[in-house]
């Protein structure tokens, strides 16, 4: 479609070498990217940023240092938490089971252990109420799944320094997309960030976490295409 591109592994992943690290600290890598693009292609001067996961939290925690980032793309981000999990399972998981015919079913038959499932339900409902920045224990270890503590806020942070346009596309049967959702609901700071004029969010119908079937990826390069030359002309 025209649009200069590059895919890249940073440090430590896919067929990068370099010890693994965390997707907070690949600043680095990202603009050496950026800066490679850059030089192959002459005459560009404009740049999206395309992330899936804890790519698309790599990228809010970039952005706002490089002028030459016009606009973020970002599918299914990572902000995971306890409370964050807890309230997509009690939204989507627990609603889902009840409209189930098969869990009634089972439910009838006695073949539903009852107190477990209350149990669960109950400590989903304790962990949903916790604030999300204190649901990640403060002496926790950073992984290159889950952040150090506060890393949610600090995404915040960075959304709300950056300028250019944004577009989150969530996949409507993800859990990691349903965290970020129930995030921006929970949350009215982060609810107030994703409502500024320039952010965009599209939720796609079915679709899993890495948009699995070619009708998925699809939609995926449709709106990303188009936006594309929405955002940068």
């Amino acid at each position: 479609k025209g649009i200069a591109s590059l895919r890249f592994d940073y440090r430590g992943m896919g067929d990068s070498e370099g010890e693994m690290r965390n997707f907070e600290a690949i600043d680095a890598d990202i603009k050496s990217a950026i800066d490679v693009l850059m030089t192959q292609v002459p005459g560009i001067e404009q740049i999206v940023l395309w992330g899936l996961c804890d790519g698309a939290s790599a990228a809010l925690y970039y952005a706002h240092t490089d002028p030459r980032v016009r606009g973020l793309m970002l599918l299914n981000p990572w902000a995971h938490s306890e409370a964050g999990a807890a309230r997509a399972r009690l939204r989507h998981y627990y609603v889902d089971r009840l409209l189930s015919r098969s869990f009634w079913t089972k439910f009838l038959s006695g073949k539903v252990r009852l107190n477990a499932s209350l149990a669960d339900l109950t400590e989903s409902a304790r962990q949903a109420r916790a604030p999300d920045h204190l649901s990640i224990p403060v002496n926790a270890p950073a992984n290159h799944r889950q952040g150090a503590p506060g890393y949610i806020d600090r995404m915040l942070r960075g959304l709300k320094k950056y300028s250019g346009q944004v577009h989150f596309v969530l996949s409507e049967k993800d859990l990691t997309a349903q965290e970020f959702i129930a995030l921006i609901q929970h949350n009215k700071i982060w609810r107030a960030a994703c409502k500024r004029p320039k952010i965009k969010t599209t939720v796609l119908t079915d679709a899993n976490h890495t948009f699995a079937k070619d009708s998925w990826r699809d939609q995926v390069e449709t709106e990303t295409v188009a936006w594309i030359y929405q955002t940068v002309p």
